[in-house]
């Protein structure tokens, strides 16, 4: 399992930033052939969670306050480390560091079940973005 590091924007070496946008755009843009602007705006006010094995990044993870939520996105893990329980651990870990916040995420909709069994519940019907069927979920903190 990779070691995780939490950064704010200002706090990502330049290395590491290339490394994550190139990423988002091997997956998001190439591989699921969706074309759509990843450069957004909202990486200067998000954290960035990087799934890091020998100093290289092989899951990725930001999220950023939008309203009394926090909106949860670009959650990935590299094409050869798939299937062996990264994206959970990753997202354990994004958890983890969210506990007591609500998390709202704009779920693939192929993944209703990953999210769901992470706590997520589907809160809206289909829609498309970027080209890609997703769906609205999200996760109340747990009663204190």
């Amino acid at each position: 399992m990779p070691h995780f590091r939490l950064d704010a924007f200002a706090d990502l070496t330049l290395a590491r930033l290339y490394e994550i946008l190139k990423w988002r755009s091997k997956i998001f843009v190439v591989e699921q052939q969706s074309l759509y602007l990843d450069l957004d705006d909202r990486d200067q006010d998000a954290w960035h969670l990087s799934g890091l094995e020998q100093d290289r990044l092989v899951a990725y993870a930001r999220w950023y306050a939008h309203g009394s939520a926090v909106h949860l996105g670009r959650v990935l893990v590299v094409p050869e480390r798939r299937g062996g329980g990264l994206a959970r651990a990753l997202m354990n870990r994004a958890l983890s560091e969210l506990k007591q916040r609500e998390i709202e995420i704009e779920a693939q909709t192929y993944l209703e079940r990953f999210y769901a069994s992470l706590g997520f519940v589907r809160e809206g019907a289909d829609y498309l973005l970027d080209g890609l069927p997703h769906l609205p979920m999200r996760r109340r903190p747990p009663p204190t």
